[in-house]
């Protein structure tokens, strides 16, 4: 087994001045992930049809980890915090690239706070060339295969 993934505690995390993002976008960088964050208003939650206000961050990123696992909140300068859906698009591969449409959907927020932080509180954690090993559990033939000499495959008892 060459790689797996596993979700696991995080705190990477990044404080910006919400307002000030549309014109000068912010990097998180966390755990070989990175995602910019290039705009931050209020408007219409598109998980919902009928009239709900959210927090819109757009973002792009790139992930070395699985990304649909992760967990995010935002917070507030009061401590408050509010949980973040994610919609848009993940292109699979070794690198996975995330474009959000809108992006960061934070839930529950109506206006825009003074300051903001970004948490990660879950990665989806990706482990690669971990060479794990373990033998095969040896047992009898399997029935149907009797002109295959066991012996070739695994040690009799």
């Amino acid at each position: 087994m060459d790689t797996y993934t596993i979700p696991i505690h995080s705190d990477g995390a990044i404080s910006f001045t919400p307002q000030e993002v549309n014109d000068h976008p912010v990097t998180f960088k966390d755990q070989g992930d990175m995602i910019r964050l290039s705009g931050f208003q209020i408007g219409q939650d598109p998980n919902y049809q009928e009239k709900k206000v959210a927090g819109l961050i757009s973002m792009t990123g790139t992930f070395t980890n699985g990304f649909n696992q992760d967990e995010w909140v935002l917070r507030d300068q009061d401590g408050n915090e509010y949980p973040i859906d994610f919609r848009g698009a993940v292109q699979m591969g070794k690198i996975r690239e995330a474009n959000g449409d809108p992006g960061f959907i934070v839930e529950g927020l109506t206006a825009l706070p003074e300051k903001a932080t970004l948490i990660r509180k879950v990665t989806d954690k990706w482990y690669t060339n971990v060479n794990w090993s373990f033998d095969l559990p040896k047992g009898e033939p399997i029935k149907g295969l009797e002109n295959v000499n066991p012996e070739d495959y695994w040690e009799a008892p």
